[in-house]
């Protein structure tokens, strides 16, 4: 098992009586609210913990995006692995996610995450996401092309980290003459690990699992229940049951191969984590813990 700090680097400062005029703390909350002062502050009290989770022993460190909100202060988390990467030693740094179908040029998250991986020596996790509804609206993005989009930049990033350069590419949602990335990553076999964060899309986990890409899937763990033998009302945080299906990660659509050969990993919320961490959880009836193995490579 190994263990991940996530931060989400919080607006600590909002007024919390900020619901009596606004009815949410994304996209709508007037930026009147922060002070650059405190913010200042923030930032760097929340690099310190990142850096102490280093000194601590931790196996790695995420940053995420989020745009427009008080919720989490990275709109770029690229920054904050840059500012890591250097005072950090020893543990991965994995960024997830990058919101893809955001992005009107995704080389440059290619060359952003390929200078994070060389000067980290190749400790450098890419993540990638869909991104939730709320980061459309603070992009003026069109969500129905999100599905494209995103698996069209995540080839083209692929593509840029392991072809040799320059090649044209030509896609429905991004065209380019040139694709030759300087630098190129320092992991090369044959890129930097990419992790996929989900909701639960069994499309997701059909797509990340395949043998040609076989990535980690990152799956939301939460007090919510979707076990058909329960009623979701009936079930709370002290009475939700050791052995699941309460977290969906499997339907009879997915067979136990498709479950093998992608890794699974669970964000748990403090008191989740205190009352289940010895607790094992049921995936298409095989027993993991908080994370499952690194599948076997394929046979030739």
């Amino acid at each position: 098992m190994k263990f991940y700090m996530m931060h989400l680097m919080p607006y600590a400062d909002l007024d919390l009586d900020y619901d009596q005029k606004h009815n949410s703390a994304w996209i709508t909350l007037p930026n009147s609210y922060y002070d650059p002062k405190k913010g200042a502050k923030l930032y760097n009290r929340y690099l310190d913990e990142l850096e102490y989770a280093d000194q601590l022993g931790f196996d790695g460190i995420c940053v995420n995006e989020h745009h427009q909100n008080a919720y989490g202060l990275m709109p770029q988390p690229g920054v904050m692995a840059g500012a890591l990467a250097r005072r950090t030693k020893k543990v991965k740094i994995a960024i997830l996610g990058r919101a893809l179908p955001l992005l009107n040029n995704p080389v440059t998250v290619a060359e952003e995450f390929a200078m994070v991986d060389n000067i980290t020596e190749g400790r450098l996790i890419a993540g990638f996401v869909r991104g939730i509804g709320a980061e459309y609206h603070a992009w003026s993005s069109n969500p129905a092309l999100s599905h494209e989009r995103f698996h069209e930049a995540h080839d083209l990033i692929v593509r840029a980290w392991t072809e040799t350069g320059p090649f044209a590419f030509e896609g429905d949602q991004y065209h380019f003459e040139y694709v030759n990335l300087w630098p190129r990553p320092y992991q090369n076999d044959p890129h930097p690990p990419i992790w996929i964060p989900s909701q639960g899309s069994s499309e997701t986990i059909e797509w990340a699992s395949h043998p040609s890409r076989r990535y980690t899937y990152l799956q939301t763990f939460t007090p919510v229940a979707i076990s058909t033998s329960s009623s979701p009302s009936s079930l709370t945080l002290d009475t939700l049951p050791i052995s699941p299906p309460w977290v969906m990660i499997s339907s009879p659509r997915r067979s136990d191969a498709t479950m093998a050969r992608c890794s699974f990993i669970f964000f748990c919320c403090g008191r989740i984590i205190r009352k289940y961490m010895i607790a094992k959880i049921r995936i298409s009836g095989m027993n993991c813990a908080k994370a499952a193995p690194e599948p076997a490579a394929p046979e030739a």
